[in-house]
């Protein structure tokens, strides 16, 4: 396989800044959930609600993985961008840099 090409749709910067907050809010849901099962009524619901919520749960801590795996991703996608961009310099620093020389 060759180098994978990558295609920008948007603004990345508010793409993660959209999974941050996602992330968040799975986050927040997850935790409410670990609350409700630590409880006496979670206890008292029938097995296979809480077969259903152990899964829920797993799924959710697997959803919450994944949206970092994308922030990670997208934001050394931009660091490289960006370092990419910073070692190449101007055509105008190079004319300086030949006329002092």
């Amino acid at each position: 396989m060759g180098k994978r090409k990558v295609v920008v749709f948007g603004n990345e910067a508010d793409v993660v800044y959209k999974l941050k907050r996602e992330q968040s809010a799975v986050l927040g849901r997850y935790n409410k959930l670990l609350t409700f099962m630590a409880s006496d009524a979670f206890k008292k619901l029938p097995g296979v609600e809480q077969e259903l919520m152990y899964h829920q749960k797993f799924c959710m801590l697997n959803y919450s993985y994944c949206l970092q795996k994308r922030v990670n991703e997208i934001e050394n996608r931009l660091n490289a961008f960006e370092a990419s961009k910073a070692k190449k310099p101007c055509k105008c620093a190079k004319k300086a840099v030949k006329q002092n020389a």
